[in-house]
């Protein structure tokens, strides 16, 4: 650079630091986070979780600070239209494994990525636990056998941790409580 007419010691060194800045820049962009694939690039990893959709199973992946799983819990009770599981058991779980990020999985056996209302408060109520626990829920993912929601990429999952606060969160201890 110091070559070129016009551009000096600190020009030069300027330019220098700002390709590497730049470099730097992309190269944390555009790492791959082996442990854990974004929702764009993971998809049919997300469908192939489920071998049966007969049955609707959710599935609860603790992660740790750098996205690598810690473990995971399944519910599956072997009904074609919810899944049923207590929340007592999740918040202990997140309190053994005590993760930095939480991801829950369904299935919907109807094939339709629509969430209901109970999928909606499951998030909420898993949320909140996540939030007493020091965790951050990063997405709940709804499939089917060929296809994969995203509370997060859709938006809904920012809307329900807006609309989380103090009475829901002390409602959902008193409930797992009693």
């Amino acid at each position: 650079l110091l070559s070129v007419d016009g551009i000096g010691k600190k020009a030069a060194t300027q330019i220098l630091l700002y390709g590497r800045l730049i470099d730097k820049i992309y190269k944390c962009t555009t790492k791959k986070k082996e442990s854990f694939p974004s929702f764009y690039c993971s998809k049919e990893d997300y469908i192939n979780m489920f071998d049966d959709f007969r049955y609707e199973k959710l599935i609860l992946l603790m992660l740790d600070a750098k996205y690598t799983k810690i473990t995971q819990i399944e519910f599956d009770n072997r009904r074609e239209s919810e899944v049923v599981m207590e929340l007592s058991e999740i918040a202990n779980a997140l309190a053994i494994n005590r993760p930095k990020f939480a991801v829950a999985i369904h299935n919907h056996t109807s094939d339709s990525l629509i969430p209901s209302i109970a999928d909606d408060k499951f998030t909420a109520s898993l949320n909140m636990l996540c939030m007493v626990q020091g965790t951050t829920l990063v997405d709940h993912v709804i499939v089917t056998k060929n296809d994969a929601m995203s509370y997060q990429t859709s938006g809904r999952l920012d809307k329900i941790k807006q609309t989380s606060d103090v009475k829901q969160i002390l409602k959902t201890i008193e409930d797992l409580l009693s």
